[in-house]
């Protein structure tokens, strides 16, 4: 999974498997003054948790989403949090799916 983005964690409970023990590790940077100048870059679009950038007619997502948004989006598909830790403006999270009784 990419760092600023995670279009994908609603598929990370059907897809993990006893390979990673039903676990995934979500990355995302919280803070980083350099998206502060998508606030005044004229190809920049705000869009949900981030910026869609325009370059020369491609378009490409960045985005800055907190721990708390991630958590929110980690439960919402059913999965916990197991284990959760930052380091230089970015959080790294363990995430698990629920053992079956």
């Amino acid at each position: 999974m990419q760092p600023n983005s995670l279009p994908g964690v609603p598929k990370l409970r059907t897809s993990l498997d006893a390979t990673y023990n039903g676990k995934a590790l979500i990355t995302s940077q919280y803070r980083n003054s350099y998206f502060l100048s998508y606030y005044n870059n004229p190809n920049a679009i705000i869009y949900h948790d981030g910026w869609l950038i325009n370059r020369k007619g491609s378009y490409s997502f960045y985005g800055i989403i907190g721990k708390d948004k991630i958590i929110s989006y980690i439960n919402l598909v059913g999965l916990s949090v197991e284990e959760m830790f930052f380091q230089n403006g970015s959080v790294f999270v363990l995430a698990k799916k629920p053992m079956n009784i």
